[in-house]
């Protein structure tokens, strides 16, 4: 279970201002991604956004970008803690 203690990076984070929807874009472009992945490029609690998102169920996968990775780039990083990966140089590693 999640308690609120867990959840306190989320007060550090560099998006706590930023307008949600830009980490949910509609359209699937690579270049949809851009702004947010900058904006997570900067944040000092990037590590503990992702770990959170990969905490959830695998449909949380599906969109958004959390600690600077796609819903493709999450899916990837859950293979390789899986034993799966087909990129050895990311296998257990944000």
């Amino acid at each position: 279970m999640t308690t609120m203690a867990d959840q306190e990076w989320r007060t550090k984070a560099a998006c706590r201002n930023e307008d949600a929807e830009l980490f949910f874009p509609e359209r699937t472009s690579p270049y949809a991604y851009a702004l947010p992945r900058s904006i997570c490029s900067r944040c000092t609690v990037r590590t503990e956004c992702l770990e959170s998102a990969l905490k959830q169920p695998q449909t949380n996968d599906s969109t958004g970008m959390f600690g600077g990775f796609t819903p493709d780039e999450r899916r990837q990083i859950r293979r390789c803690r899986a034993g799966t990966c087909q990129h050895d140089h990311h296998r257990g590693q944000p």
